[in-house]
């Protein structure tokens, strides 16, 4: 009589029930198994239920890396603040091209812009006038420690009058340039205005025709006009020049400096000098001779 076939759970469940047991028991199963039904599938049931363990292969050795040069390994750099920077002088400001910017100070180029204060003297109110004598005037007076605008224009007028010397003439024939003679006693500031006039010509470029200071002798005067016939003397203190002149009656060197002055201001035409047995006759064409200095009035009283 044939056993009847175990049906699908039963035999899951013995299935289940095999593989909880001890390696003992499932060897004892094993063995059972194969007396009934061959050691062949006894083997192969076995190695469905009870797998061998898979080997697990060696890990690789690892390749030794290739020796690389030397290198040092720096720390990374911590960045420091930099202090704050002292602050320096301020910058000037950028020149501004000519016409970008009306001038600060309106020049004066007519007798509408003159302003003259309502008290002022009938003299003074005549130092009020437009134009580069009007400023140079004012310059001069800002700056004096006694402030004189009637001296301020005596230096104005030989300074003007000498840069545009040789070059202007008026409608009868005259010229622009002049004898000034500033008249003030001791301690009325006299100097400054003539220092003013030199500063003057210096910062325009006009130096070489600043003319001497004092006077020795008439041919000294003849000879520096053939190289300069147009100059600007600023003298101080010419009533001692002309003390000296006037006290040496008996030099007839020094005394025709006197006559040479007088021709040299009276006339505006070309000069032909007299011969000597050292100098030859010259030629000089239209001196024009600015002579700005100043005077103290006993001097003058005196030498009159």
């Amino acid at each position: 009589m044939v056993d009847p076939k175990p049906n699908a759970a039963e035999l899951m469940a013995e299935i289940e029930k095999l593989l909880k047991a001890s390696p003992d028991e499932q060897e004892a199963a094993y063995a059972e198994f194969a007396n009934e039904h061959g050691a062949e599938v006894a083997a192969k049931v076995r190695e469905l239920l009870w797998p061998k363990p898979e080997l697990s292969k060696p890990d690789p050795v690892p390749k030794p890396e290739p020796v690389k040069g030397w290198r040092r390994d720096f720390k990374a750099t911590v960045a420091v603040p930099k202090p704050a920077p002292i602050p320096g002088p301020p910058k000037p400001a950028p020149r501004e091209e000519a016409g970008t910017k009306k001038a600060a100070v309106k020049r004066k180029y007519g007798w509408a812009e003159v302003v003259m204060p309502k008290v002022v003297s009938e003299i003074e109110a005549l130092t009020y006038v437009p134009g580069l004598v009007g400023q140079i005037v004012d310059w001069i007076v800002a700056g004096a420690r006694r402030p004189n605008r009637v001296m301020a224009l005596g230096v104005a007028l030989g300074v003007v009058g000498t840069l545009i010397g040789r070059r202007v003439e008026g409608p009868t024939g005259n010229a622009t340039h002049l004898y000034i003679f500033i008249l003030a006693p001791t301690g009325w500031g006299k100097d400054y205005p003539l220092w003013c006039g030199n500063k003057l010509m210096i910062a325009v470029g006009a130096t070489s025709l600043l003319g001497p200071s004092e006077f020795v002798s008439g041919r000294g005067i003849i000879k520096y006009l053939k190289r300069n016939p147009l100059t600007l003397c600023i003298v101080d203190e010419l009533g001692d020049v002309f003390q000296l002149i006037n006290g040496q009656h008996d030099n007839p060197w020094v005394t025709d400096l006197i006559g040479h002055f007088k021709k040299l201001y009276n006339s505006w035409e070309i000069i032909i000098t007299a011969e000597t047995m050292r100098d030859e006759s010259t030629t000089i064409n239209h001196p024009a001779v600015t002579i700005v200095g100043d005077y103290r009035c006993w001097l003058l009283l005196a030498y009159c």
